[in-house]
């Protein structure tokens, strides 16, 4: 029952730890051999041996009963507890064994059944533990047919080595001593303990085989447990090596490194597994694992110029534990200390990245391309790039806002079908159909755009490249704070050219339809009345007569042209009166107010005039307006004007700007100024422009 899980889990504990307590009493006291044993034997009951066995079971133990305790259906809780308790048994019979048979003969009962017993489940914790380890963790099932085969073979050993064991003539490590049940011969032993042990050995690799082969497809909080398991076996790992290819004088008889290693570097891996399986959140584990990597690169590049320098020059000059040989291996490792450091420094980025560059690499090469330059043409399809390589996207792109809607502008790769118009009402960032992640790039609470990136399916955004993504647009506002206003001037400036354009246009269609006719009738009119001069005087008279009053409609159309154009009454008497003329002849009420208003230059008062001309117009068409009220302000250098109107109103937020009211921003802006619109439906119009002026006389 789940609930028992945590119960039972401790109560093993507590055995396990019963057991390494008497393992430790009996290795503490035990006197020299009486009787001969081999040497292997004499080392599992030395003192240090059995404290770093103790420290190992003792870790699993806990760390199986924790997570019984918090995930009873972790079936890697009870591999834990069992093979703590399992090791902790081992440690204790052994050890009891040698106190009865070979220390002290005769000491204590049942030695020869702890021995042989011993014997029977000397390999089954660490087997158990081991292959177990890696094709549970981290859900503590077997998911696939090629895991549960190596399940079925790692029991199929380790069912033979116990075989060998029960059967085995002589007990191991006791010379001549016979065993409980000597049914086999030694031959027959041997066949079986080494196929139970190659079995092991082989399903231990085929374990870690498949832990890479999962490893490559997982994606989300299960690459980040794989990854803090990697971490915890490369450190264990490090510390291992020296203590499985050295021998024991290898580092000056220093017996208690060989035995310190495995009682630190082995626990790592169940208290790494139980971060793993009972963390909810692994957002540092980048971190952790670059730090190990180098750490492990560093420590394995010292043992390896130590035991180079000392043991195999020492060997070949005879002298392996000379002080010249450790000062020089010293020194070798103080000058390659640093390259090592940087080369290991990649190697751990390599591993934790990949081929894409570190979170660091990707903010300094955008902080530096930021430095150099704002057009579009290099930054933003730059930023694309650099989001995509600390990423490993697939496709990164670079979004402005214009007006309510999302533009990709830049995407990564070049080429790369970009994604299509977004709206983005209220200037808040929306879902985006093709994007597996988006960060708005903010300046105050205006989002000026965003980054997206898009991931293939089987490798979903991490919380570190989230992180990334996120201190990118941030760094990206001022950027595209930039690149916008350079895209909206040159906007401004093809628009101001088209709108010129069209003037010219219109002013060429007026002059050609209107006053280019009638000069044209003028002139035959003008060849026929001096025809007529000779031959039909009155005719002729009369003919001059109607000639003089086309000649004044031609002359009051062209006026009427340049007024158009830029109206003479502005340019004689100023803006005040000019904007009075024109409202006396609108079509609705039309009141002029003018506070401090005085002569500009005609670059501004040209500009206020088509502005208000432009709402004035506006008013009269689309609001159904009553009346209009005009008022003209200069304050403090300042030129304001606001034209408000009291009829039906519109919501600017999801209205589209018209050409009209784009030319005048555009008008506006040429020369410094800005405009407002305050509007809501039923309230009326108040559109409010401002512009910087120096008087030039009144």
């Amino acid at each position: 029952m789940p609930g028992l899980a945590g119960p039972v889990g401790w109560a093993l504990v507590a055995l396990a730890a019963l057991l390494s307590a008497s393992a430790l009493g009996i290795a503490a006291t035990d006197p020299p051999p009486a009787i001969p044993v081999a040497v292997e034997l004499e080392a599992e009951v030395s003192l240090l041996f059995v404290v770093a066995i103790v420290v190992i079971s003792m870790a699993f133990s806990v760390v199986g009963a924790v997570i019984l305790s918090k995930r009873p259906d972790n079936s890697l809780g009870w591999v834990f507890v069992l093979g703590g308790a399992l090791i902790a048994l081992d440690a204790f019979v052994t050890g009891y064994g040698y106190r009865a048979l070979a220390a002290d003969p005769g000491s204590l009962p049942a030695g020869r059944a702890a021995a042989w017993l011993g014997d029977v489940v000397s390999l089954v914790g660490f087997a158990f533990l081991t292959v177990f380890l890696f094709l549970l963790f981290p859900e503590g099932r077997l998911r696939a047919r090629a895991e549960r085969r190596t399940a079925l073979a790692a029991v199929v050993a380790i069912g033979l080595t116990m075989l060998a064991a029960i059967v085995e003539p002589t007990l191991e490590g006791y010379l001549g001593q016979e065993a409980m049940l000597p049914l086999a011969s030694s031959a027959v032993y041997a066949t079986l303990y080494v196929a139970g042990y190659v079995m092991v050995v082989g399903a231990f690799i085929a374990s870690i085989v498949l832990l890479i082969r999962r490893r490559r497809r997982a994606v989300g909080r299960e690459r980040d447990q794989l990854r803090i398991l990697v971490w915890a076996a490369v450190v264990a790992m490090v510390m291992l090596t020296p203590v499985l290819v050295l021998p024991e004088t290898a580092l000056g008889g220093n017996t208690a490194f060989f035995f310190a290693a495995p009682a630190i570097g082995l626990p790592l891996i169940p208290i790494s597994v139980g971060v793993a399986i009972l963390r909810h959140g692994l957002l540092d584990i980048d971190l952790v694992v670059r730090r190990t990597v180098v750490v492990a690169v560093l420590g394995g590049f010292v043992i390896v110029v130590y035991v180079g320098v000392v043991v195999g020059v020492g060997v070949l000059v005879g002298s392996s534990g000379n002080a010249v040989l450790s000062a020089i291996a010293a020194a070798a490792v103080a000058l390659a200390f640093q390259p090592v450091r940087r080369w290991a420094q990649r190697l751990a980025n390599r591993f934790v990245y990949g081929k894409r560059a570190t979170p660091y690499e990707v903010l300094h090469e955008f902080s530096e391309r930021v430095a150099g330059s704002y057009g579009t043409e290099d930054v933003l399809p730059r930023m694309a790039a650099i989001l995509a390589e600390g990423t490993g996207a697939e496709r990164a792109q670079v979004w402005l806002t214009t007006g309510s809607e999302l533009r990709p502008t830049a995407a990564w790769p070049e080429g790369a079908e970009r994604s299509r118009l977004v709206s983005a009402p209220g200037g808040t960032l929306p879902d985006i159909a093709d994007v597996t992640f988006a960060v708005p790039v903010q300046d105050g609470m205006e989002m000026l755009g965003a980054l997206s990136v898009t991931k293939r399916a089987s490798e979903p955004v991490t919380p570190t490249e989230e992180k990334l993504v996120a201190d990118l647009a941030l760094q990206a506002g001022l950027v595209l704070r930039n690149v916008r206003l350079v895209e909206d001037l040159r906007a401004s400036r093809g628009r101001l050219v088209a709108a010129q354009d069209e003037e010219r246009r219109k002013i060429e269609r007026d002059i050609h339809d209107g006053a280019q006719q009638q000069l044209v009738a003028l002139q035959v009119k003008q060849r026929l009345a001096e025809q007529l001069v000779d031959r039909d005087l009155n005719k002729a008279k009369e003919l001059l007569g109607q000639l003089q009053g086309e000649t004044a409609q031609a002359l009051e159309d062209l006026r009427a042209l340049a007024h158009g154009i830029y109206p003479p009454l502005l340019a004689d008497q100023g803006l005040v009166a000019a904007l009075e003329s024109q409202s006396r002849r609108a079509a609705l009420p039309v009141t002029v107010r003018a506070n401090g208003v005085i002569r500009y230059s005609p670059e501004v008062e040209a500009t206020v005039y088509f502005c208000v001309l432009e709402a004035l117009q506006n008013a009269t068409k689309y609001s159904r307006s009553r009346s209009v009220e005009i008022t003209l302000e200069d304050l403090d250098g300042v030129l304001g004007f606001d034209v408000v109107d009291d009829g039906a109103g519109f919501d600017p937020g999801s209205t589209a700007r018209g050409s009209g009211l784009q030319n005048m921003v555009d008008r506006l802006e040429a020369l410094g100024g800005t405009l407002a619109i305050r509007s809501s439906p039923g309230a009326g119009t108040s559109l409010s422009g401002k512009i910087p002026v120096q008087a030039t006389g009144s």
